[in-house]
């Protein structure tokens, strides 16, 4: 099992978590009102549930010794939006 990326991962999630805690109005009308900001946090949230299913197909890969898609770089091509 690849630790060491399930501690980068982590990290990243934090990260995003921080992000979301400072960009994230208080009053839900402004969130709501707020396009370009609601979709920033939409895909800041986004961003931080890919780094969950990358971690979980880190321990499913380390658990059962298979290689196969280890995670998803989001600084690569991988197609997305």
């Amino acid at each position: 099992m690849d630790i060491e990326r399930i501690r980068d991962k982590l990290s990243e999630i934090k990260v995003y978590l921080i992000e979301l805690d400072e960009d994230i109005p208080e009053d839900k009308g402004e969130y709501l009102e707020e396009r370009v900001t609601r979709r920033a946090c939409e895909r800041t949230f986004q961003l931080a549930c890919e780094d969950v299913i990358d971690i979980c197909n880190l321990i499913i890969t380390g658990c059962s010794g298979h290689a196969g898609d280890e995670g998803r770089g989001h600084g690569d091509n991988d197609g997305g939006a």
